[in-house]
């Protein structure tokens, strides 16, 4: 078995460095068959050495590419065992580094005595007549070019797959042959960018120190191509989180750890414009107030729970959310409240206890509700956002008020650097609200019941306190149906007399200055 293994490897190393005669073509071909069928072996290290002397020999023959395009497709696919896949994205790699190199010597001139023994120009510079002025060796590289690009567009979507394997070295080869592809302008940068970003928010630090070099490069073809992608690189990285370590982690463990996507918004720092564009895409991923659809409520949590680990370092940047949050809020959290309450009816049940039931029960009654719930699950997460990042940066009201009555943003704003307190708790990203069901009559109830107990606290400038964190539902704890001191929706009604004076309480916070 080891001589096999060898000569298998050998087998496309010669190959490699053989030229493509008239006399040498037949043995080559021969070679790739048996090469392509030693890789659909049963045997794993019978299967590893094939691929590793195909990837020798296509760097000698890039013609041969063509013909193997289903065999690269079955050895890059998904349920191609790991080691396979990532000995033939190394070894892919590794035929655009000797490409690149063949270009280079031959624009520096040093082919009179020097060319790689490999490839269609070694081929024309072994063929009959000598090749004297190195034109036809230039146009077999050319030739060669156009095989490596035809080979990054025919399996774009294999290697950007390898991108999200389930295993660290297929990321990082795939992240190597994106690079070659990447600099060699085989592949546009926009078509890569939403993955690489999604890769910022993997845990081994490898793949994202590489992801992130590679990003800056593509920044230096295009300063907007980053920018355009990267809402579809942060739903991308949900994707990519649940599919790899089977869950979604966008809050920092403890307040003292950073967040995964810390390294996303690293990109933008030095663009003030692109910087603050971004926070407020960001928010309109929450805002779901004027959704026609019910979408994926987990995911409003988890945009939700981004913007808050974000390393916020200017007050602008806060209040940048702030006031789109508050502007949203002001337009659009009565009328959805509103809707919801044309889903519920209270009973006096138990004592006098409050009790709420579900009254839209027609299908085209609960085709509404799914979408209405799903707009009051936009509103809370909205509402503990602001709060939170209020408690977090110590911003009051009256702050965000005067920024928002002004246009522009102060420039002493622009300046003002702000520190997150440190005592405060990561934003709960698997709290009730990420696994409501809105097909489910008591999950709708607690939705609406939050709600209403959320907008009752928006304006006011609470503490840090655990009460404070508790009543705002930022502990990562699920809404109680039972009776709880901070539950005002299943709670017995107050006395008159209370009723009268929280109401004027009310309509005094709420009375124009």
């Amino acid at each position: 078995m080891a001589s096999t293994l060898r000569a298998l490897f050998s087998l496309g190393a010669l190959c490699r460095y053989t030229a493509a005669t008239v006399c040498a073509q037949p043995s080559i071909a021969q070679a790739y068959a048996l090469l392509g069928a030693c890789a659909r072996h049963e045997n794993l290290q019978v299967r590893l050495r094939a691929v590793q002397g195909l990837c020798l020999l296509f760097s000698g023959h890039p013609d041969l590419l063509t013909d193997a395009s289903d065999l690269i497709h079955t050895l890059l696919g998904d349920d191609q065992d790991p080691r396979i896949r990532t000995e033939c994205l190394r070894g892919l790699a590794e035929f655009f580094h000797d490409l690149e190199r063949r270009i280079t010597l031959l624009q520096a001139g040093d082919d009179d005595d020097e060319v790689l023994p490999h490839s269609s120009a070694a081929s024309a510079a072994a063929a009959p007549g000598g090749d004297a002025d190195g034109t036809e060796r230039s146009d077999a590289t050319e030739a060669d070019s156009g095989a490596a690009s035809a080979l990054a567009q025919a399996h774009l979507d294999e290697i950007l797959g390898a991108l999200f394997a389930t295993d660290v070295p297929s990321r990082l080869a795939a992240l190597h042959l994106v690079g070659c592809c990447l600099k060699q302008g085989v592949i546009h940068p926009m078509s890569i960018a939403a993955p690489l970003l999604a890769l910022l928010a993997d845990r081994d630090a490898r793949v994202v120190s590489y992801a992130t070099s590679l990003l800056r490069i593509v920044e230096t073809k295009g300063e907007s191509y980053v920018f355009t992608q990267l809402r579809d690189g942060v739903l991308q990285s949900f994707v990519f989180q649940q599919k790899v370590y089977g869950n979604v982690r966008v809050s920092p463990r403890s307040s003292s750890e950073e967040s995964s996507y810390s390294a996303m918004y690293g990109l933008l720092r030095d663009s003030r414009k692109f910087r603050l564009q971004f926070l407020r895409k960001l928010t309109d991923m929450v805002d779901a107030s004027r959704a026609k659809s019910p979408g994926d409520v987990q995911q409003l949590v988890l945009v939700g729970a981004l913007l808050a680990s974000l390393p916020l370092s200017l007050l602008e940047e806060c209040l940048s959310i702030l006031k789109s949050i508050s502007r949203t809020l002001s337009v659009s959290a009565e009328s959805v409240l509103a809707a919801m309450r044309g889903h519920v009816e209270v009973s006096r049940v138990d004592g006098g206890k409050k009790s709420y039931v579900v009254t839209s029960q027609s299908e085209a009654k609960r085709k509404v509700l799914r979408v209405d719930a799903y707009r009051c699950a936009s509103m809370v997460v909205l509402v503990q956002l602001k709060a939170y990042l209020k408690l977090a940066y110590n911003i009051s009201e009256s702050k965000i008020e005067s920024a928002a009555a002004n246009e522009a943003t102060p420039k002493r704003a622009e300046r003002t650097p702000v520190r997150r307190n440190p005592q405060i708790p990561p934003f709960p990203q698997n709290s009730f609200v990420a696994r409501v069901d809105v097909d489910e009559d008591e999950d709708v109830v607690r939705l609406y019941a939050m709600l209403r107990k959320l907008l009752k606290r928006d304006g006011e400038d609470l503490p840090l306190t655990a009460q404070a964190l508790q009543v705002l539902h930022l502990a990562d704890k699920s809404v109680a149906l039972e009776d709880s001191a901070d539950s005002p929706d299943v709670r017995s009604p107050p006395p008159p007399q209370q009723q009268a004076q929280q109401s004027g309480r009310r309509m005094k916070r709420r009375s124009p200055q």
